[in-house]
């Protein structure tokens, strides 16, 4: 949360691991989903890395609907500083 995502925190980005910053409303943010290990970009996650993927997926959704404008504002200042290799929005 300190990047103020909901989830777990990034960390600094690791050389070798390809970066995938998913944005989108809070079926990505997971905010209904509970236990939290069970949301869309966890469970990509541990896919990911079963199939042996050097793969790291930020979850960057923002809970609300219609929220487009919003996330393309997020880009430039919240979402490039953590320096994702690939931007999903959705």
């Amino acid at each position: 949360m300190e990047q103020g995502f909901l989830g777990r925190d990034f960390p600094d980005k690791s050389s070798g691991r390809f970066r995938i910053a998913l944005t989108g409303d809070s079926f990505v943010s997971g905010t209904l989903t509970m236990p939290y290990y069970t949301a869309f970009v966890e469970v990509l996650q541990k896919m990911l890395d079963s199939a042996g993927y050097r793969v790291e997926v930020l979850n960057c959704g923002v809970d609300g609907g219609a929220r487009d404008y919003d996330i393309f504002k997020m880009i430039p200042c919240k979402i490039a500083p953590l320096q994702p290799d690939l931007i999903s929005v959705s």
